[in-house]
């Protein structure tokens, strides 16, 4: 299985990273308080990404995400039927 790739390494060095002050900065993707060492998550796009570049890593994310998303629901159907399964054993 094909893991999902964080673009960039640390939140310094994204384009939604702002510097506040000396210590930390904020994230404008996340709305959230970050500090630049942090390491960089999926959502992140490199300073000088090109705009072709930044969809297509975004489809690539988002198609694994799918993917990762089904392979766990049919997991946990699964196990769904093999509880009801056992269930009824224990009632009959």
């Amino acid at each position: 299985m094909k893991t999902l790739t964080t673009p960039v390494s640390v939140c310094k060095y994204c384009q939604y990273y702002k510097p506040l002050g000396r210590r930390g900065g904020s994230c404008e993707m996340l709305g959230v308080s970050v500090q630049g060492g942090w390491k960089g998550c999926h959502l992140g796009i490199p300073q000088f990404m090109k705009k072709c570049d930044i969809y297509q890593n975004a489809v690539e994310n988002s198609n694994l995400i799918h993917k990762n998303s089904q392979a766990q629901v049919e997991e946990l159907s699964e196990l769904q039927i093999k509880s009801y399964d056992t269930a009824d054993l224990v009632v009959s």
